[in-house]
C-alpha cells in the first residue's frame, strides 16, 4: 500500500484486492490499526474511491472516480476545482511518514491478538460519529463490540479454568451467545471494569430499543457504543501486555469538535450564532429567486405556497 502527499491511500489492484468493497475492506483495516496506534481517521467509503493509474515516477493520477468526494479530489488534484473547494487547501490537517508509520506498528500489535474483530467496523463506527451519522455508529460499533466481547470470553474466561470451575460449567458457559450474561460474569470475574460494563450496559439497552422500535439514534447513545468499544480494546490489550494510542480517542469529543457534531445533529447552525470576525474568506453566494438581491423574474413556481410554521404551531395551542 502507498501513500500519496494529498493523503490518498493506493493499492495495486492485485487478485486479493480486484473489486472496490475489498479495496475498502483494506483501506480500513489499515486505518484502524492507525487509530489505535493513536492517530483519528475518517473511514473510506465507496464515494471516495476511484481508479488511477501509478507512474514509475512515484506519481498517481485518477482514471475514473466512483463516488463525489473521489471526484473532488480529482478536481482539487488536476487544478479544476472551484474557488471555495480550494480554501480547504489553504490550511491542510498535515501528518508526517513516521506519524503514519509508528501508529500503524502500535496498532497492529493489537490486531495481532484481537483476532476476531472486523477492523474495519471500528474505523466506520467511530468515523460515522465524528460525522453525527448515529445510526451507522450504532450498527457498525454494536456489531464490533459483540466481536470483541467474544474473544475476551473465549480467552480469559472459557479458558481460564480457575474462574469457571468444571468442565460441565466450562461446557455449559461455552454455550453461551446472549452478549448480557456475558457482560454480567467478565464483570462480576473482574475480567472487564466496572466502567466498561457500565458503558456497555448502556449500549446494549439504545441498541434494543433501536431494534425494536426503530426511529433516531441518539448522539449520546452513539457515543456510548464507540467510547465502549475503545474501552473493551484498551481493556483487552492490557491483559494482552500491549500498549494502545486510544487514549485521545475519545477525547476528541469533549474537545471543540465534539461539541459541533452534537450540535449539527440536532439543528443548523444560525447566522447569529457564527463568529464572524474570525471568518477569513469570503464567497459572494449565487442568487436565487426569494433573496433579498434577486434582481431576475420575481414570479413564483406554479404550485409552490410557503407556510409560515409559527402559524402553524399556534393554531394547533388554539
Amino acid at each position: 500500500m502507498g501513500f500519496g502527499f494529498d493523503g490518498s491511500m493506493l493499492i495495486p489492484r492485485t487478485p486479493s484486492v480486484s473489486t472496490p468493497d475489498a479495496a475498502m475492506d483494506c483501506f480500513n483495516c489499515v486505518k484502524a490499526a492507525m487509530m489505535l496506534g493513536g492517530l483519528a481517521l475518517d473511514a473510506s467509503t465507496h464515494g471516495m474511491m476511484g481508479f488511477g493509474e501509478l507512474k514509475s515516477s512515484g506519481y498517481f493520477r485518477y482514471t475514473r472516480a466512483l463516488g463525489s468526494e473521489a471526484q473532488i479530489s480529482q478536481a482539487l488534484q488536476e487544478g479544476g476545482a472551484g474557488g471555495q473547494l480550494n480554501i480547504s487547501l489553504l490550511s491542510p490537517r498535515r501528518i508526517t511518514e513516521k506519524e503514519v508509520g509508528d501508529a500503524y506498528a502500535e496498532g497492529q500489535k493489537v490486531f495481532s491478538h484481537l483476532t476476531k474483530l472486523n477492523a474495519a467496523y471500528l474505523s466506520l463506527a467511530y468515523s460515522s460519529l465524528r460525522r453525527s451519522e448515529t445510526r451507522n455508529a450504532l450498527v457498525f460499533g454494536w456489531v464490533a463490540c459483540e466481536q470483541v466481547i467474544q474473544q475476551i470470553w473465549d480467552e480469559f474466561l472459557i479458558g481460564n479454568q480457575d474462574i469457571y470451575g468444571t468442565e460441565k460449567r466450562r461446557k455449559g458457559l461455552k454455550a453461551t451467545r446472549n452478549v448480557a450474561p456475558m457482560l454480567e460474569l467478565l464483570a462480576l470475574a473482574k475480567i472487564i471494569s466496572e466502567d466498561a460494563y457500565e458503558t456497555l450496559a448502556v449500549a446494549r439497552k439504545a441498541r434494543n430499543d433501536f431494534a425494536h422500535k426503530g426511529g433516531a439514534v441518539t448522539f449520546d447513545s452513539a457515543f456510548e457504543y464507540v467510547s465502549g468499544l475503545i474501552l473493551l480494546i484498551q481493556e483487552f490489550a492490557e491483559l494482552k501486555g500491549v500498549s494502545t494510542g486510544t487514549s485521545h480517542l475519545l477525547e476528541i469529543f469533549d474537545a471543540s469538535e465534539g461539541k459541533d457534531a452534537k450540535h449539527s445533529a440536532k439543528e443548523a447552525t444560525k447566522a447569529e450564532n457564527v463568529d464572524w470576525e474570525s471568518v477569513k474568506y469570503w464567497r459572494e453566494m449565487y442568487k436565487i429567486p426569494g433573496d433579498e438581491k434577486w434582481e431576475g423574474d420575481d414570479s413564483l413556481l406554479d404550485g409552490i405556497e410557503l407556510m409560515d410554521a409559527t402559524e402553524e404551531a399556534n393554531e394547533k395551542d388554539d
